[in-house]
Order: structure tokens, then sequence, then C-alpha cells
């Protein structure tokens, strides 16, 4: 059960292949997010990785993990109580090709969020990085990027080639 509002700070799931569908190997780890409705948040990079054959079932795992920011943002505005949701874990295959397992979950409510959630890879920043977001509010983005001590790294625009995309 998914509980936003508890301390746990990540959720983590084991992800496999069904039947030989793909080879764990071939997954892009970094491509690897959780969708709920039109919402998407990305895997957290450094907890995410090819796992032995936790299970027993002769078929290793991928354990992927979310964080609690990340999750608050993807059920935000759900109503008090425990509701069963239907969730999706997909990602990038090197073949070209995509994965993707289907869930319930439940998940305690009510989940108050806000309207952004980002996530930064790898972290710490050496020497370049990727930062992937998503927000339920259309409108311009501005990323400010500070080190561990607090100083100004400089200050970032999107790119063309990047979607501005509002998910609701």
């Amino acid at each position: 059960m998914i509980k936003p509002s508890s301390g746990k700070p990540r959720y983590c799931y084991q992800v496999q292949p069904v039947n030989g569908s793909y080879s764990n190997i071939d997954v892009i780890l970094t491509s690897i997010v959780m969708k709920y409705g039109t919402k998407q948040i990305p895997a957290e990079v450094g907890k995410t990785s090819i796992d032995s054959d936790r299970n027993g079932d002769g078929i290793q795992e991928i354990t992927v993990c979310f964080t609690k920011a990340n999750i608050t943002y993807l059920f935000a505005g759900l109503p008090a109580g425990v509701t069963r949701w239907t969730v999706s874990i997909e990602g990038d295959l090197r073949t070209g090709a995509r994965f993707r397992g289907n869930f319930d979950t439940f998940v305690r409510g009510p989940v108050s969020g806000t309207a952004m959630a980002a996530s930064v890879a790898p972290n710490p920043l050496n020497p370049a990085t990727k930062l992937s977001f998503a927000t339920s509010k259309p409108g311009s983005v501005r990323v400010d990027m500070f080190d561990l001590q607090a100083v100004w790294s400089g200050r970032f625009r999107p790119r063309p080639t990047w979607r501005r995309v509002a998910t609701s």
C-alpha cells in the first residue's frame, strides 16, 4: 500500500520479464517511469538496479524505486481513504522496443502535492547531468542549479527539442 503521508522516503518494486519477453540487460535503467492517468514520474536513478533473483523463481529482477516526492506528485488530489488504482511501470530497451507492466496498487489518501516533480541524475552532478521534470500546470519553466554549498551554478533554459507538456 502506498501511503504518501508516511515517513517512507521511497517505494520500490521488482520488475522482471514475462515469458522471456525481453532481457534485463537490454533495459535502459534511466528510462524507467511509473504512470498513473496522464502523469508519469521517473525512477530514482541511484536506487534502480538489476538485482538477483529475489523471489526465487529463476528470473532476475530489476529493483525500481520512486521517491516519496514523486509518488506524492503522481497521486496528488486523491480523496481520503484507501482506494485501488491501476499504474504502469515502463521503460526503453536498447533494442529500440519498450517494456510495460500494469498492476493494481492501493493508495491511502488524501494526497496533497505540488504541481511539479523533478529528479536529477547522476546526483551529485559529475560533470554532466540529466534533469527530468513533470508539471501539472502549463507555463514556462525556469531552472536554477546550485551546488551543495548553495553556490549558484547557472540558469538553464529548456532546449527547443524539449517537450513542454502539462499533465493533469
